[in-house]
């Protein structure tokens, strides 16, 4: 048998050095034609390990691919290149809200309607899952919606989007029939919805198609209770629908147009007591469904607000929370801080909007809506 080896150890004592190693370094910057995307090409860090190093993390590549893309099709015109998936060109980012956002206050009031009760009790954010029932309350007004069949309950900002729409055009054709146009591409846009999203298992138009089953299908009722007296309604959001759009080709039109008929005592409420809204606000914040339910909330509650109001937070995770009946100081927490984010937001687009943040509370000081009641159009 030879000798044996020799140990690292044994090595260095007897001044005998390991072989010097070079440090790794991260590939030079490549140029591609969507630009470059590795900024950093020198030795790695010290620590021995190798960090990535990258001038735009995923999203933000995406959206530089969009927005140079969307520059190509302005100088060049349609048709778009199809090396870009529709995802993303469309696609929907917190920058491209906050632009959107900024835009809306320098914009004109788009004048549009939701139902008192709507813009004070929410409907679900999340998905219900195989719920039958989901039921949200707020002082004195209760809102339940209930399945009436095989689709499910509607969630999300697609439903709330359809409302808005839904409300605006009752009140401005005092009827309860509604047509949604021609193409599913023409009453998306209607919605504020790009209709060149892809219609794959989760592209926009085949979500809207299952928000809009679930929500035409769902019936409401609306509870009021206060002192002694409590009233009560109940409806189908709508008796009948009709529809005639061929969602493979959004913006094919079609011989008959699409028609939705309200349910009747659904329809009532709408016209009685409509809440006037800007449809620019709703548009921007179209991606945030507690965005969506805070600004309507906010244009009912401050418009008959006398005097400066202060809300613990408890109460508005209460009106507003995913668990009502859960509010942990840790979920109550949690919730506080999504709240307040979608209030900077919201501010963007309402510079007149006037609250602060004390200690444990949200304080709201009167403040004109973007739309004022008095100053609502004259419906018919």
């Amino acid at each position: 048998m030879g000798p044996p080896p020799i140990s690292t150890t044994e090595k260095l004592s007897e001044g005998r050095q390991p072989p010097a190693r070079s440090a790794p370094t991260v590939p030079a910057p490549i140029t591609t034609p969507r630009g470059d995307f590795h900024a950093y090409a020198g030795p790695a860090p010290p620590g021995g390990k190798l960090k990535a190093f990258t001038m735009e993390t995923r999203r933000d590549r995406k959206r530089a691919e969009a927005h140079a893309h969307e520059q190509f099709r302005l100088h060049i015109g349609d048709p778009a290149p199809l090396s870009m998936t529709p995802q993303a060109v469309f696609h929907w980012n917190r920058d491209d809200q906050d632009l959107a956002l900024a835009d809306v206050a320098g914009k004109n009031p788009d004048t549009g309607f939701m139902m008192r009760l709507l813009a004070v009790c929410t409907l679900p954010r999340t998905n219900p899952g195989d719920r039958f029932q989901y039921v949200r309350t707020n002082g004195p007004w209760c809102l339940t919606l209930s399945r009436t069949g095989a689709p499910r309950l509607p969630f999300g900002n697609l439903p709330r989007l359809l409302l808005a729409w839904v409300c605006t055009e009752a009140v401005r054709r005092q009827s309860r029939r509604l047509e949604l146009g021609r193409s599913l591409g023409e009453f998306m846009r209607g919605l504020g919805i790009q209709s060149s999203d892809s219609g794959g298992r989760y592209g926009v138009r085949t979500r809207l198609q299952n928000q809009m089953e679930r929500l035409f299908n769902a019936a409401v009722h609306m509870q009021y209770r206060k002192n002694n007296r409590s009233i009560s309604i109940g409806s189908l959001i709508a008796d009948e629908t009709d529809f005639w759009w061929n969602p493979r080709r959004p913006d094919e039109p079609v011989l008959w147009e699409s028609t939705i008929e309200l349910g009747e005592k659904f329809y009532n409420e709408i016209i009685a007591c409509p809440v006037p809204v800007d449809m620019n606000v709703l548009r921007a914040m179209k991606r945030s469904p507690l965005g969506l339910d805070i600004y309507l909330w906010l244009t009912y509650r401050l418009f008959t607000l006398p005097e400066r109001l202060k809300l613990p937070w408890v109460q508005i995770y209460r009106q507003f929370g995913p668990n009502p009946d859960q509010a942990t100081p840790q979920a109550v927490h949690n919730f506080r801080r999504d709240f307040v984010r979608e209030l900077k937001k919201l501010a963007k687009a309402w510079p007149d909007f006037d609250y602060s943040l004390p200690g444990g509370a949200l304080e709201l000081r009167p403040t004109t809506p973007r739309i004022a009641p008095t100053t609502a159009p004259a419906t018919g």
